[in-house]
């Protein structure tokens, strides 16, 4: 046998066998195939969850370890595919849930409400709702965190970042790091932005 011929086979042994480990794993899914989510909001997702490790919240509305940390996506937004294709099912101890809900009035508690741009027009609403609560809101529209929102993402040189309402956040009860807030472009009471 050849070099090259026994190189070639060696090749092709080494690709079958990956494709046992990944069918095994359930890396790769033979039956039913998902669409593809941007990568925009693969990026967001995986933020939101990196948000989590860095964020305390009041122990009466996070009390133990056990306790589920709640998503709720209000409104159609592409994120939920990524949260439902992530790999990542808990974090600090605290196992994730995540629920989408298709209007306010189907809203129920969650520690973190990311409101899609489709609710853009109802954000003074929702905040008003959640207000005082302890919930983390997030969302991509611009202004949201001038409005009130305490997390707004937005895109600059194709580059997802995020800018930090911290008065809202200290009125949610929430505490953020300052390993987050030095990422963040911070939001002041005065509507003015600083850049970290």
């Amino acid at each position: 046998m050849s070099f090259r011929r026994f190189k070639l086979m060696t090749q092709v042994s080494r690709i079958f066998i990956l494709s046992v480990v990944f069918f095994s794993a359930g890396w790769i899914n033979p039956v039913k195939a998902h669409p593809p989510v941007p990568l925009e909001y693969q990026i967001k997702a995986v933020f939101i969850k990196k948000f989590i490790k860095f964020i305390e919240w009041p122990s009466e509305v996070l009390p133990h370890n056990h306790n589920p940390i709640k998503i709720g996506i209000l409104g159609k937004s592409p994120i939920i595919k990524a949260f439902e294709s992530g790999k990542t099912t808990q974090i600090k101890g605290h196992k994730l849930e995540i629920r989408e809900f298709e209007n306010l009035r189907d809203l129920e508690f969650c520690h973190i409400l990311f409101i899609a741009a489709s609710e853009k027009d109802r954000f003074k609403e929702i905040l008003k709702t959640i207000q005082g609560k302890g919930v983390l809101t997030i969302s991509e529209t611009e202004n949201f965190s001038r409005l009130g929102g305490i997390i707004n993402f937005f895109i600059v040189e194709d580059m997802v970042r995020f800018a930090i309402n911290v008065e809202a956040a200290e009125k949610a009860g929430l505490k953020i790091s300052s390993k987050v807030l030095r990422l963040a472009e911070v939001v002041r009471a005065n509507n003015s932005r600083e850049k970290k």
